[in-house]
């Protein structure tokens, strides 16, 4: 004896489309991809760009050894030394300052935290740094620090004869 989940299915699961259903889903299609295709258009044209104008600079060894001491605008040349160095650097002191703040707060909470009401606060902190991208954190800080705390917004025209 067979049961009902043993017999194959006779009829369709889900009813044929009508014509007017599959002719606004294939325009829907088409529009869809025409305006993928208009807004990488650009993209598409700049990257192309650079790699024209730009591959043959940063192939040459020179791009990665040579600083920017004393380039100026009118002046071609230069490299990328100074930027890797200094985001080299940067990572590190970062990571100076943060590892040590990180693994003291996960001591703390772990194994001192209990059920205090600073443990709670921590944790809601912990919560909010890591679910909250870093640049919506400092535009919120910097509005806070010039709009409510009152404090000057930094210029940012520059004032160094040598760098205008």
């Amino acid at each position: 004896m067979t049961s009902m989940l043993d017999r194959p299915v006779k009829a369709r699961a889900l009813p044929a489309l009508g014509r007017r259903r599959r002719v606004t889903d294939n325009m829907a299609a088409v529009l869809v991809t025409l305006s993928m295709a208009i807004a990488l258009t650009p993209l598409a044209w700049v990257l192309c760009s650079v790699l024209v104008n730009g591959l043959r600079t940063v192939l040459s060894s020179t791009w990665w050894t040579h600083s920017q001491a004393g380039m100026t605008s009118l002046k071609a040349g230069g490299g990328a030394y100074h930027a890797i160095v200094g985001t080299v650097l940067q990572g590190v002191v970062c990571a100076a300052i943060s590892i040590p703040i990180g693994v003291l707060v996960a001591i703390y909470l772990v194994e001192y935290g209990g059920a205090s009401a600073l443990r709670r606060v921590v944790s809601f902190m912990v919560d909010i740094l890591t679910g909250v991208p870093s640049i919506v954190a400092a535009l919120f800080i910097y509005a806070l620090w010039v709009a409510v705390l009152g404090f000057p917004a930094p210029n940012l025209r520059c004032h160094w004869r040598w760098c205008c």
